[in-house]
């Protein structure tokens, strides 16, 4: 995510993460049986709402039923918010703005500098994957307004907020206001 984030500032602007599983094909033929699951899910959650995301490997070839069900999840999220991905694209087209952008960058002078596990989507989506091993809870900063999550609307003053979430391993915002 930082690489990502750095690179939109740098004017590369349609990034993604590198490849979900890794870039190494045979790894995954090599390896089939120590294939961590669950860090190719949450990979992928990185790189779901990104500009563009390829995997190296069909997760339904490496995964289990359970974490492949994760990957469409994810898959279903970007379809669900593709409208506003490709929005933030023609905006970065015509005006040279990062698509993926720091959370600093798309709030200043909010003291969000150091936040470099959670993102914009241009200006309206707010993207939180969860990273770590064996959680499905973490915080996620919330800037200051009307946020849909959900089916549900938020308010908040600018502040920290525990999130749940064992489907998709993603936590996305998107502005109300």
């Amino acid at each position: 995510m930082p690489d990502a984030l750095a690179q939109g500032i740098m004017g590369y602007p349609f990034c993604c993460a590198d490849m979900v599983g890794g870039g190494e094909y045979l790894n995954f033929w090599e390896n089939a049986d120590r294939l961590d699951g669950e860090l190719f899910v949450r990979h992928s959650a990185v790189s779901c709402l990104m500009p563009a995301i390829q995997f190296s490997a069909a997760p339904w070839r490496v995964l289990s039923e359970e974490d492949n069900q994760r990957i469409h999840c994810q898959l279903a999220l970007r379809k669900a918010y593709w409208e506003d991905i490709w929005q933030a694209m023609e905006h970065c087209r015509k005006t040279g703005e990062p698509v993926v952008r720091y959370m600093e960058y798309e709030f200043p002078h909010q003291g969000l500098e150091t936040i470099q596990d959670q993102f914009m989507v241009g200006s309206c989506l707010l993207v939180a994957p969860l990273l770590e091993k064996d959680t499905w809870t973490r915080k996620v900063y919330v800037p200051k307004g009307r946020w849909q999550y959900g089916d549900s609307l938020l308010d908040s003053q600018g502040e920290w907020k525990e999130f749940s979430e064992k489907e998709s391993c993603l936590i996305v915002l998107k502005k109300a206001d």
